[in-house]
Formats: structure tokens, C-alpha cells, sequence
């Protein structure tokens, strides 16, 4: 029988390195399961991006974000090849939110071939994320 997710309500007791998780028990199960997660790039202020990195691994790809290029707490990055932000709202049925920061990389970027698989690189060339097994903290 599937049941649904439990809603989460406000951790408590949250100390420098645990919490108590809490949450609203569904009816019928008899136990759940957590995920934590850490992050290990925080961002308590804008995070400035410019000169990072995106490597496309399938299509030996490489695009720099461009100067000046800032993206806020919780904020999302969207690289578009050839679009401009409405059209690429459009095409995808979506409306970025406003902590999205969009780029039209011109025609640089991504190559659309499937299963595309990325690196970031911060602009000193430190692995910021990649795909799964590749060492984290690599140079190009």
C-alpha cells in the first residue's frame, strides 16, 4: 500500500552539528525514513560566479559564466544555448522564479546529444560539482 509522504514541521533542538527532525505521522506506517544532506558550499550572502566553469563531458563543451554574474541564497542558475529567457520558458512550459538567474550562452552550450553529464569549476579551476565517482577538489 502506498501512503503519502509525511509533512514536516519545524526541526528542534538544533545544536552546531545535530537536530531533532520532526513531523506529522501518517496514518498506517510503521516507520519512516531520513535524509540528511550537507552542503558543503553554504551560501549566507550573493555567491559571485563569474569565471566559473561548466565542462560538458559528451561533447567536449566548455562555457565560462560571464563577469558580473551573481546568484543569491537559494538561487538557481539556468544556461540556455541560443534562447532567450522567455522563449526558453515557453518551450519548457515553465516560469523561472525570480532567485533564477538565466544565461543565453549563445551557441555555446549545452549540446543536447542525451545523458549529458556536467563538471563545475569555480574560476581557480576547483571542482565545485561533477558527476557521480569523479574526485571532488580536481583541476582541469
Amino acid at each position: 500500500m502506498d501512503l503519502p509522504a509525511p509533512v514536516t514541521t519545524a526541526a528542534s533542538d538544533i545544536g552546531d552539528n545535530d537536530f531533532d527532525a520532526n513531523w506529522n505521522a501518517v496514518s498506517g506506517a510503521t516507520s519512516y525514513r531520513l535524509d540528511v544532506a550537507t552542503n558543503d558550499y553554504p551560501i549566507a550572502a550573493n555567491l559571485d560566479i563569474s569565471g566559473y566553469k561548466v565542462y560538458q563531458y559528451d561533447s567536449s563543451q566548455t562555457y565560462t559564466i560571464p563577469a558580473s554574474t551573481t546568484v543569491s541564497p537559494g538561487g538557481y542558475v539556468v544556461i540556455g544555448r541560443n534562447v532567450t529567457k522567455s522563449s526558453f520558458e515557453t518551450a519548457w512550459g515553465v516560469t523561472l522564479s525570480a532567485d533564477t538567474v538565466y544565461i543565453n550562452s549563445g551557441n555555446t552550450m549545452p549540446q543536447i546529444n542525451g545523458g549529458e553529464t556536467y563538471r563545475l569549476a569555480n574560476a581557480s579551476l576547483v571542482t565545485i560539482d561533477a558527476q557521480s565517482g569523479e574526485a571532488l577538489n580536481s583541476r582541469n
